[in-house]
């Protein structure tokens, strides 16, 4: 009996493990119904981009602070990015793809996107590295339903814009920590100011 006992947990030991992240869209007293993507992996909550269109990075990142319109949030890496991405089961920066194509628009849903045409959604968003003074990387997700087959792109780093910039579709990827199971999203921003 002991031998069954050991060989069995060697072999859970060695078997993959059937947990994966989950991403799930959650409401905020602040920002409205479905606004978070909460990563339930990294824990960290991802506030929807279309609540950062039209700002520029500079102002964003002086809005973090206690009572301010992004109070507890902060500006992602670009591995937050990519890790988060992967996470709803896109493969980053392996250029178009159909394979991507579904995990890509599920996400876009999720968070956010601007039309720039009929069969191109893009998802634009600001992170916290600089190639250069005065320039922020940006990460983005794009789809393309036609004329070709439906396919999608990701990118987590590579491309940039000045950190004066705004525009109608250009957001910023903001996370926050997620809060402790089972305190509501207001208690934990009371706990925060606490804090600080």
């Amino acid at each position: 009996m002991r031998s069954l006992a050991v060989v069995l947990l060697l072999a859970a030991a060695v078997m993959p493990s059937t947990t994966s992240a989950v991403l799930q869209s959650v409401s905020d007293p602040t920002y409205g119904p479905g606004s978070i993507t909460r990563d339930t992996d990294t824990g960290l909550e991802w506030l929807d981009l279309t609540n950062s269109y039209n700002q520029t990075f500079v102002y964003v990142a002086s809005q973090f602070g206690p009572g301010q319109a992004y109070d507890g949030f902060r500006h992602a890496t670009s591995d937050e990015v990519k890790l988060y991405w992967e996470h709803g089961g896109i493969s980053v920066g392996t250029g178009w793809s159909a394979a991507n194509y579904t995990p890509c628009r599920d996400l876009q849903l999720m968070v956010g996107h601007s039309e720039p045409s009929p069969d191109f959604w893009q998802t634009v968003g600001f992170t916290v590295e600089s190639p250069a003074p005065g320039y922020r990387n940006l990460a983005y997700i794009n789809t393309n339903t036609g004329p070709n087959p439906d396919e999608g792109a990701a990118e987590s780093s590579g491309a940039y814009d000045s950190d004066s910039s705004s525009a109608p579709d250009l957001g910023h990827w903001l996370v926050r920590p997620m809060p402790p199971i089972g305190v509501e999203a207001t208690t934990w921003t009371a706990i925060r100011r606490l804090y600080r």
